[in-house]
């Protein structure tokens, strides 16, 4: 997970900073704390979402 997203779930999930504070913090716009994090659950759902078996 690049590093910009990495910031961005570490605050708001990990320490529990609202969106806002979170984009104070890393002196970015709100929306771009939203995209990043959007775009981090979906890398994390894709990492441990089961995958099917090819046997069976």
């Amino acid at each position: 997970m690049p590093e910009a997203q990495r910031s961005a779930v570490m605050l708001v999930y990990v320490e529990g900073y609202r969106y806002k504070e979170a984009a104070e913090i890393l002196e970015i716009p709100i929306g771009t704390v939203m995209s990043r994090l959007a775009a981090a659950r979906g890398k994390l759902v894709a990492r441990f979402e089961p995958r099917e078996s090819s046997t069976g």
